[in-house]
């Protein structure tokens, strides 16, 4: 358990008392690194609430940039199967811890037997974080909007157009 991370997320503001405790959990299980990857299950478990509801909280703390949701996969035959997800506190900062970087990570990283992916596919934390602020548009696919996406941040940084993107 972190006490930081504990206190730390004592302090946000989470938006409803479901998210809170969801934080408050994830906080409690954090690592070094401000990371952990309690299962869904388990996360509803011990908030005591569906898992759907669940689901629903880490979408709107990632939303409100509370964490950061990483897919994790290992493999399973000829293929890979997904994990429980990581989830890093972000913004968490004190004199011996940066704050959480908002740079995207590589697309591939493999720790011992796991492989971490986004989505199995090309797309960045960073477009995967745009993604989920950028209003849907009915004639606008994940692939045309990376493409906008890809255009725009040679203009301007990703944390400047999430936070454009989520005005909207």
């Amino acid at each position: 358990m972190s006490f930081e991370a504990m206190k730390w997320a004592s302090e946000q503001k989470a938006g409803n008392s479901t998210n809170k405790v969801i934080l408050l959990i994830l906080a409690n299980y954090a690592d070094q690194d401000f990371s952990c990857f309690p299962s869904i299950r388990k996360l509803a478990e011990m908030a005591e609430c569906g898992e759907s509801t669940v689901r629903r909280s880490l979408k709107d703390l990632s939303k409100r940039d509370l964490i950061m949701i990483q897919n994790r996969f290992e493999p399973y035959g000829d293929r890979q199967r997904q994990t429980s997800n990581i989830y890093t506190l972000r913004g968490f900062q004190n004199e011996t811890h940066p704050p959480v970087k908002l740079t995207p990570a590589p697309l591939s990283k493999s720790i011992g037997h796991i492989t971490n992916h986004i989505n199995q596919s090309e797309y960045t934390i960073g477009f995967n974080d745009f993604w989920t602020a950028y209003p849907r548009r009915p004639n606008t696919s994940k692939k045309d909007a990376f493409s906008k996406y890809k255009k725009a941040i040679n203009n301007i940084s990703e944390q400047q157009l999430i936070k454009l993107t989520k005005q909207f």
